[in-house]
């Protein structure tokens, strides 16, 4: 018994240095657990401060660069709106001149046409006095040819009938009418 005494003694103390050993490391690791807090708490004091602003500066920049965004998007909408609403516009406008082009243009066509009747008519007029003076003037000039032969004629015809008795009678009447006549 007296070895399986010295044989518990030594397990005993195996146990004991490995109990020892666990509270030294417990001890060890509490220690590096404190030192962790401690170098936090000074970090956290000396930099949280700057940290913070830093963070407050960064979360309010990022809000203003949203804000403008925001304001930005809804100008880019209210022009697009107003851009589709021009192009709506413009496209009434567009059918509206359109629409008057044509009416104007059927107009206008109308127009020419009435002009070009009424120049028409007027050379139909023109041309019909031309046809007509010219007509008269052939008939005119016709008619001094027919009595310039009828009188050529009738000079031809009176002086083939006229005797010396005749002439010499014709002759004495007219000396008396001049004489008579002064």
């Amino acid at each position: 018994m007296i070895r399986s005494r010295s044989a518990l003694t030594s397990q005993e103390r195996g146990a004991g240095d490995r109990c020892e050993h666990l509270r030294v490391a417990v001890a060890v690791e509490l220690w590096k657990l404190a030192n962790l807090l401690l170098i936090l708490g000074f970090l956290v004091y000396f930099l949280g401060r700057p940290f913070s602003q830093h963070f407050r500066k960064r979360r309010s920049d990022l809000d203003e660069a949203l804000d403008r965004a925001t304001a930005e998007r809804e100008k880019a909408v209210a022009l697009a709106s107003e851009m589709t609403a021009r192009l709506a516009s413009l496209e009434k406008e567009i059918a509206e001149i359109r629409r008057r082009g044509n009416e104007e243009g059927e107009r206008e066509k109308r127009a020419q046409i009435e002009a070009a009747a009424r120049d028409a008519e007027t050379l139909r007029k023109n041309a019909a006095d031309e046809i007509d003076h010219r007509l008269a003037a052939a008939k005119a000039e016709l008619a001094r040819a027919a009595a310039a032969l009828a009188s050529d004629r009738a000079r031809e015809v009176i002086a083939s009938s006229i005797t010396e008795d005749d002439r010499r009678r014709l002759l004495e009447e007219s000396v008396r009418n001049v004489s008579g006549a002064s």
